[in-house]
């Protein structure tokens, strides 16, 4: 339910008690600038992907004009907690994502025609390097006993590839993994994600993966009745399942056993949908969605031991943000959101 439009965050607090504070970053350009991935590593840097769009006037030798977009990849880190960017630009196409492994700042970028993935990485902010040894069309990355595993969208939908390298990413093997991998994360040795399966008069019903990558072997297990999953997250040692229960927004935990517990049913916010979750030690935030129009409005609610919601924050349709992130800093949660160019808003808890 993401909507990324040029606008600032208009907020109005319904029993609310957190800090919030409004950041003006410079080195973002105001206009041209559309975001989508925004991470941050564990050295605090923020990692801001997306894409420089200009627009080009081109006109015909019997003299008709046309404009077009160009788009140019940009990633724009922050070492000083969002107060300033330095940008890194790519070239042509999109950036998707940012993974931190092995020391490493991995980047994903996609083409501009939506087709293709490459891969860069750097070990410091000046010399980066083209993956070209990576599989095509990398999704995901992981490193976990000694290797590289590198999750690759294949032709089918319902189904994933998984490669993995010994090598850092020079020679890679293929592991057929037969199911679509969707919300991945390591725990323990191994790969939990959200997938499905042929169910009941050519359904599909949701299931979770554990992959065991000794064996190169996956179980599944079967999700609650009548739950239909939206995501995983993996916060805190909790795996936490969100989705809706009976129409209603519900997070199960999946235990060491491989079961699921009903862990919160929310009773009040019917007709919303859950959009991103976090957890730390007896507290739940969830932030979720409804469509108002062309827009979506926003709550995000704070959940105590999976039973009261403690404080609750109204973000407004008529100015909705474009992208947003959980942090946790000295055992304090935040929450931060992103309108547009080096405009931020923090949440403090």
């Amino acid at each position: 339910m993401k909507i990324s439009i040029l606008s600032l965050v208009v907020l109005l607090f319904l029993n609310s008690s957190c800090r919030d504070k409004t950041i003006k970053a410079e080195g973002i350009e105001d206009f041209g600038v559309h975001l989508s991935s925004l991470k941050q590593n564990n050295k605090l840097w923020t990692f801001l992907g997306g894409e420089f769009g200009r627009s080009i006037k081109v006109t015909s030798s019997k003299g008709n004009s046309l404009t077009w977009q160009k788009s140019y990849a940009r990633l724009y880190v922050s070492k000083d907690n969002n107060k300033s960017f330095k940008v890194y630009s790519f070239g042509r196409g999109y950036i998707n994502d940012t993974k931190f492994i092995d020391n490493k700042v991995f980047v994903f970028k996609l083409s501009e025609d939506f087709n293709t993935y490459s891969v860069f990485s750097f070990t410091n902010d000046k010399v980066w390097k083209h993956e070209t040894g990576f599989p095509q069309d990398v999704r995901d990355l992981f490193y976990i006993k000694g290797q590289y595993v590198a999750i690759v969208d294949s032709e089918n939908i319902h189904h994933s590839l998984i490669y993995t390298s010994e090598n850092k990413g020079k020679t890679w093997k293929v592991r057929d993994s037969t199911l679509s991998i969707q919300n991945p994360f390591i725990k323990n040795g191994f790969m939990y994600f959200l997938s499905s399966e042929e169910g009941d008069n050519d359904a599909r019903k949701k299931i979770i993966g554990k992959y065991d990558f000794s064996s190169f072997t996956c179980k599944t297990y079967d999700l609650p009745v009548n739950f239909e999953s939206d995501f995983l997250t993996y916060n805190d040692k909790r795996i936490n399942i969100i989705g809706k229960l009976n129409k209603h927004i519900a997070i199960f935990n999946m235990g060491n056993d491989n079961k699921f517990r009903l862990h919160y049913l929310d009773s009040e916010n019917l007709n919303w949908s859950p959009d991103a979750a976090y957890n730390y030690k007896n507290s739940d935030w969830l932030l979720i969605g409804k469509i108002e129009g062309f827009s979506v409005a926003h709550r995000l609610l704070n959940i105590s031991n999976g039973k009261t919601i403690k404080e609750k924050i109204e973000f407004s349709s008529l100015t909705p943000m474009n992208d947003y992130y959980f942090m946790r800093r000295n055992n304090k949660v935040s929450f931060v959101t992103h309108s547009y160019g080096g405009h931020f808003q923090q949440f403090d808890f």
